[in-house]
């Protein structure tokens, strides 16, 4: 004969071990994910275009070079395909793994591991992206040569360089390091792109404090990768950077913005001119981190990873900008002028733009090209 008391007992004690020993899976409908993928593969483009950053074709692309160049594998549960749409989801909406969670039917222990996995690949990939490529310092781009705006006034022209802020978090006595002059903790990174809107080289995990100028001047001492410019050749800057050989700069004092000539007189002399087709031929990198942060939402809203991993998101994007942009399948987000809003750098003081000038000779170089740019253009009267 059986005591109920005990059977009362036992089903008790089965219920509280079920509940509080025997954890049961916050998520798991893994069917949710493999649902997804197959959406993006066979849905309409657009909506593929919307939850992932790019067209189908690319996004496969892009699953294939992961697995088969960086060698992710698939898990008993997870495939590639199903990692790398879980990524490139929560970098372009900028979401939370826990939201991740719901949408792909996947524990979020499942979801983080998988969202790590695809972020080394990405690193790999970033590294081989952004070798150093000595030929490209040297070619005239085509799209520089066709246009007469710029041609053949701007001939030395390589790339637009610039510097742009990303949100990080940081803690204890490193946070004020990476306050920016908006009070907000970021991380200044520097990049150069080309006229196709490719970043051509990136320099990541300067705090948010550092000027621009000194961001530039550590790259060039201390990264091996850095692209020095061959003798004839130069960067676009703007008024943040000093003027030195190899770096081309505006006049200040002088109108230079797009918006200063937009239903106001043209240009009285020789420097205002220079300064709007400056402006208008150096405006690429601030339309390329437009796209790129526009594409991925991750690197624009309220940081959610420590400084390591924010490091890594950022070439990682980075890497995804130049992948999408080198497909031969057009992306609509790179027609679209996202132009970032940087306001502008206040001038150095002469005790910073001694420190960064190579000297006189430099600075006099440079003032002799741009005089003589400035010139050339101001008589073509076009």
């Amino acid at each position: 004969m059986v005591d109920d008391t005990d059977e009362d007992d036992s089903q008790l004690i089965n219920e509280y071990i079920t509940m509080n020993i025997v954890k049961q899976p916050l998520c798991a409908h893994p069917n949710r994910g493999r649902q997804f993928v197959e959406e993006l593969i066979h849905g309409h483009p657009d909506q593929c275009h919307f939850l992932v950053r790019m067209r189908p074709k690319v996004f496969l692309e892009l699953c294939d070079t992961i697995e088969e160049k960086y060698k992710m594998r698939s898990s008993h549960n997870v495939t590639v395909k199903e990692s790398v749409a879980m990524f490139l989801y929560i970098c372009g909406h900028s979401i939370t793994q826990r939201n991740a969670m719901r949408m792909f039917g996947h524990s979020q222990e499942t979801i983080s591991r998988k969202f790590h996995e695809v972020l080394d690949a990405m690193e790999q990939m970033a590294k081989d992206m952004f070798k150093p490529d000595h030929a490209s310092l040297t070619q005239v781009h085509p799209k520089l040569r066709s246009d007469k705006r710029y041609w053949p006034y701007f001939r030395g022209f390589i790339g637009a360089m610039d510097g742009t802020h990303v949100p990080v978090v940081v803690s204890g006595r490193d946070q004020q390091r990476y306050w920016n002059r908006k009070s907000v903790c970021s991380m200044n990174i520097l990049a150069i792109c080309d006229m196709d809107m490719l970043f051509t080289y990136i320099y990541v995990g300067m705090p948010g404090s550092a000027h621009d100028a000194k961001v530039l001047a550590l790259a060039m001492q201390g990264d091996p990768n850095f692209p020095h410019q061959p003798v004839g050749k130069y960067y676009l800057v703007d008024s943040g950077y000093a003027l030195r050989r190899g770096y081309l700069g505006p006049y200040r004092q002088t109108r230079y913005h797009q918006n200063q000539f937009q239903n106001q007189a043209p240009p009285s002399n020789h420097k205002e001119k220079f300064n709007r087709r400056h402006s208008s031929l150096r405006c690429v990198i601030e339309r390329t981190f437009g796209v790129w942060k526009g594409k991925w939402r991750i690197m624009q809203d309220k940081a959610r990873y420590d400084i390591g991993t924010t490091r890594k998101l950022v070439a990682a994007t980075m890497t995804l900008h130049n992948f999408v942009r080198k497909s031969s399948i057009h992306d609509p987000d790179f027609d679209v002028d996202w132009r970032e809003e940087n306001d502008q750098q206040p001038p150095m003081d002469d005790e910073d733009e001694a420190v960064l000038e190579e000297g006189a000779g430099s600075r006099q170089y440079m003032e002799g090209l741009r005089d003589n740019i400035a010139m050339d253009l101001w008589n073509t009267r076009g």
